[in-house]
C-alpha cells in the first residue's frame, strides 16, 4: 500500500492496511517524524536538553502543520490559529497541549513509549516539514520503533515478495536547488533544519555508493522520492543511474494519483533527453558559484560522494542521430514507471506483486463535476446547436472582427514572452463587445464576436432605423461603462486580499465563512469568471474596511476551502497591482 501525507496521523496506517488488507506500506514523505516537548523526554530515556521538534520549527512551519493536520480538530485549529499572534505564544500552547499527553502535530511519541505499534512492516523517506533531529535519532538507533524502517541513502531493503525481489531504495526531502550543498543543521549527510529538511548532493553521491554495493541484475528497483522525478530532472537523471525500474514520489498534493512513464507523455527521445539536460545545467550553476569553497570544507570521504553526484548530473544520453537509442537509455525513458501520490486523505496506490508480476489500483475520490450542472455561461449559450423541426443539428459559428484578431495576437504574444504558463491574474479584454466576467444574460445570446459581423453585414444593405441603431450604441456604452467602473472600484480598494486555489463552484459565502472571524470587516466578495468559457477561474478578490483585518485575514494563507488549498496574499502589495506582484513571486519561487 502506498500513501503520501499522512502528517502525523500513525494510527491510520494500521486503519488503512487492514482495510486493504497490506502486507506492507510504503510512504513518500511528510509522515510526521517529529519528536516530543521538553517535559516529556524523560519518558523516552533521553538526558539530552536539546530542544523540542516544536522548538526547533520556525512560525510559518507550525501554521503550516496545524493548518493540515488531520489529528487536530476544527475547533482546536481555529484557537491555534487565530489566538496566538506570536510564534511564542504559539509553542507555548502547544507544549502546552503536549505535556497534558494531547498529540498536536504527531503521534510519534506514542511510537516511541510504544502505547501504539505498527502492525505491518512501513518503508518511509522523510518530506518537507519533518524534523532532521528526530531523522539522525533514527538512524543513530537512540529511536527504535518495530515494523518502521526509514528510507535514506544510507540505507536499502530488499523485500521478498509476490515471486520477485524487490529493492527499495529512497531519498527523503524536498528538491530545492539552491540547498544542494547546504547541509543546514543536519550533523550528517541528512540535511535539514527549522521543521524541514531538504535533499542535498552529498545525499545522492552516498545513494550511489550505496546502491553499487548491493547491485543485482536480478531484483527488481523502486527508488522513492518526496519530491517527484517528472518535474525535476535531477532526479529523473538518479533514477536512471541506479537504473530504477519504478519510482514513488508526491509534494505536488494533486486529487488523483498519477501514472505513467516518459515515453507516454514526452512526443520524443529528444525531449527527454532535454530534461535531463536542463537538469544538469541547474546544477552546475549552483556548483560553480560555490566550488571553491567546498573544495575548502570537503573531507577526502565527502569528496568520493561529491563525485558520485556529479556522476549523477553528467548522466545525459547523447543525441540520437538516427543510429538507434542507447539500450539503458531506451529502458528508462520506456520502461521505467514512475507513480505520484495524491495526499492519503484522498486516495492511494495498490501495487500488487503476484506470480512474479507487478500491477497497481489507483485509488482515488476524484474531483467533482456536479457544479457545472447548474450552470449556463454566455459562450455556451452564443454556441447552442439548433435543432429545429427534427432537422440535423448546426453550430453557428462567426469570424471575429479584424482588429478583434489582432488583439487577441497581441495579447498571446505578451502572455508567451512573460512566461505566462496559467492564467493570467487581472487580464483586461480589451473590445467594444466583450462581456463582463460576472455578467450572464438570463436569455441565450450570440457571442460577443457575432456583433460586428453582423452589424457591417447590416449596414452594407440596409441600414436600420436610427432609433435601433442608437439603442445598440447605447447598450454597448453601458458594458463598457459597467466594466470600467466594476474595474475601477476594485483597484481602488487598498485593503483588498487576492486568493488563488479557489475551487469550481465556490460561492460567496464560502469565501465569506473562510475568514469567518473577520465578516464584519468585509465589504465585497468577488469570484473571478474567464468570460470567454464562464467558468470560474480559481481566483476572488476580498475587499476589507480596514488594513488591520486585512492584514490578520492574510495569516489563514495556506488553510483550504472544501480540501482545496488557498494563497492568500495583498492584492497591491507593491503598489503596482496584482500583476507584478504575481510575477514577482514566480521569480522568487
Amino acid at each position: 500500500l502506498c500513501l503520501a501525507d499522512v502528517r502525523g496521523d500513525f494510527d491510520c496506517l494500521n486503519r488503512l492496511a487492514e482495510d486493504y488488507k497490506a502486507d506492507i506500506i510504503i510512504h513518500t514523505g511528510d509522515i510526521g517524524f517529529l519528536g516530543v516537548s521538553r517535559r516529556r523526554r524523560q519518558e523516552f530515556h533521553s538526558q539530552h536538553s536539546e530542544k523540542s521538534s516544536i522548538d526547533r520549527a520556525t512560525e510559518k512551519v507550525l501554521r503550516h502543520l496545524i493548518t493540515y493536520s488531520p489529528i487536530i480538530s476544527t475547533d482546536q485549529r481555529h484557537s491555534l490559529l487565530n489566538d496566538h499572534s506570536s510564534v511564542t505564544s504559539l509553542r507555548a500552547a502547544l507544549s502546552e497541549k503536549e505535556n497534558g499527553n494531547e498529540h498536536m502535530l504527531s503521534t510519534f511519541p506514542s511510537l516511541l513509549n510504544h502505547s501504539l505499534k505498527l502492525n505491518v512492516p512501513v518503508y518511509a523517506v522523510s518530506g518537507a516539514c519533518e524534523d532532521v533531529s528526530v531523522l539522525e535519532k533514527l538512524r543513530m538507533r537512540e529511536y527504535h520503533i518495530p515494523n518502521l524502517h526509514v528510507l535514506d541513502e544510507a540505507s536499502s531493503y530488499l523485500l521478498h515478495i509476490g515471486g520477485i525481489k524487490l529493492r527499495l531504495f529512497g531519498l527523503g526531502g524536498a528538491f530545492v536547488l539552491h540547498k544542494l550543498f547546504d547541509n543546514g543543521d543536519g550533523q550528517a549527510t541528512i540535511a535539514g533544519g527549522q521543521g524541514t529538511t531538504w535533499i542535498t548532493a552529498l545525499q545522492m553521491g552516498e545513494l550511489i555508493d550505496t546502491a553499487k554495493k548491493v547491485y543485482d541484475p536480478s531484483e527488481t528497483r523502486l527508488l522513492v522520492t518526496h519530491s517527484p522525478p517528472g518535474r525535476e530532472g535531477l532526479l529523473a537523471q538518479l533514477a536512471l543511474v541506479l537504473k530504477a525500474d519504478l519510482t514513488l514520489s508526491a509534494s505536488l498534493h494533486f486529487r488523483m494519483s498519477a501514472s505513467y512513464n516518459d515515453f507516454s507523455v514526452v512526443p520524443n527521445y529528444e525531449v527527454f533527453m532535454q530534461k535531463l539536460v536542463n537538469g544538469r545545467t541547474a546544477v552546475y550553476g549552483i556548483y560553480n558559484s560555490v566550488r571553491a569553497q567546498l573544495e575548502d570544507v570537503l573531507d577526502d570521504t565527502q569528496r568520493l560522494l561529491l563525485a558520485n553526484f556529479l556522476l549523477v548530473a553528467d548522466r545525459v544520453p547523447g543525441p540520437n542521430h538516427g543510429k538507434g537509442v542507447v539500450a539503458s537509455h531506451e529502458e528508462a525513458w520506456k520502461h521505467t514507471w514512475h507513480f505520484n501520490l495524491s495526499d492519503v486523505s484522498v486516495g492511494n496506490v495498490l501495487l500488487l506483486v503476484q506470480d512474479g508480476k507487478l500491477g497497481s489500483e489507483i485509488k482515488s475520490e476524484g474531483f467533482t463535476y456536479s457544479h457545472r450542472n447548474h450552470q449556463k455561461t454566455a459562450a455556451l449559450a452564443g454556441n447552442e446547436i439548433a435543432n429545429e423541426g427534427g432537422s440535423r443539428g448546426e453550430v453557428g459559428v462567426s469570424v471575429p472582427h479584424e482588429s478583434q484578431k489582432i488583439d487577441e495576437t497581441q495579447q498571446t504574444q505578451s502572455k508567451a514572452q512573460a512566461g505566462v504558463t496559467g492564467m493570467v491574474a487581472d487580464q483586461t479584454h480589451v473590445s467594444h463587445s466583450s462581456i463582463h466576467p460576472n455578467h450572464i444574460p438570463n436569455a441565450p445570446m450570440a457571442p460577443a464576436t457575432e456583433q460586428h459581423t453582423n452589424a457591417d453585414s447590416i449596414a452594407s444593405a440596409t441600414s436600420p432605423p436610427p432609433s435601433q441603431q442608437q439603442q445598440q450604441q447605447q447598450q454597448q456604452q453601458q458594458q463598457q461603462q459597467q466594466q470600467h467602473t466594476t474595474n475601477n472600484q476594485r483597484k481602488k480598494n487598498p485593503n483588498t486580499l487576492f486568493i488563488r486555489g479557489i475551487p469550481q463552484g465556490c460561492t460567496d459565502e464560502e469565501v465569506a465563512e473562510f475568514f469567518t472571524q473577520f465578516k464584519p470587516s468585509i465589504t465585497a466578495i468577488k469570484i473571478l469568471i474567464d468570460h470567454k468559457t464562464g467558468i470560474q477561474r480559481g481566483l476572488c478578490y476580498v475587499d476589507f474596511n480596514n488594513e488591520r483585518d486585512m492584514l490578520a485575514a492574510e495569516k489563514l494563507s495556506g488553510g483550504a476551502i472544501r480540501n482545496s488549498h488557498l494563497h492568500v496574499q495583498v492584492s497591491d502589495k507593491n503598489g503596482k497591482g496584482f500583476k507584478n506582484t504575481h510575477k514577482n513571486k514566480k521569480q522568487s519561487e
